[in-house]
């Protein structure tokens, strides 16, 4: 297993590098906003599934079992958290986070399922919950 994360790493790493050079490090002054307030009388509502981690397939391994799962701009997933796969709003399989990790890309051990890129991730926990 630990051979088929250094292989998922080094594959991460190459997939990473044309994408972080594009990136800037810090973000222009344009860019960057300085939150408001809210009202006084005003309601604020705060939504659980605004910090659930919820990200795309970028890459699959079926032989050696494992997937690249980026989460664009969002919280990572926790080593060893659990997470659903849907493809068009079907859950499709599940996947198990390891604790390697590269900027906004994980590597997932693939629990169950024929996952393919592109299908979405979704917190497992907070889907239940739903339910």
């Amino acid at each position: 297993m630990r051979a088929q994360q250094t292989l998922a790493l080094f594959f991460l790493t190459c997939l990473c590098c044309p994408l972080a050079c594009d990136k800037p490090a810090v973000p222009s002054p344009q860019q960057a906003t300085a939150p408001t307030k809210p009202e006084r009388n005003a309601t604020v509502v705060l939504n659980d599934n605004a910090t659930a981690p919820r990200g795309v397939i970028a890459h699959v391994q079926s032989a050696l079992s494992f997937c690249i799962v980026e989460f664009p701009g969002q919280n990572l997933p926790a080593a060893g958290q659990s997470l659903w796969v849907y493809r068009a709003d079907q859950r499709v399989g599940e996947l198990m986070v390891s604790s390697d990790r590269e900027q906004t890309f994980v590597i997932a051990e693939i629990r169950q399922g024929q996952l393919q890129a592109g299908d979405e991730v979704r917190d497992a926990a907070k889907e239940k919950l739903e339910k």
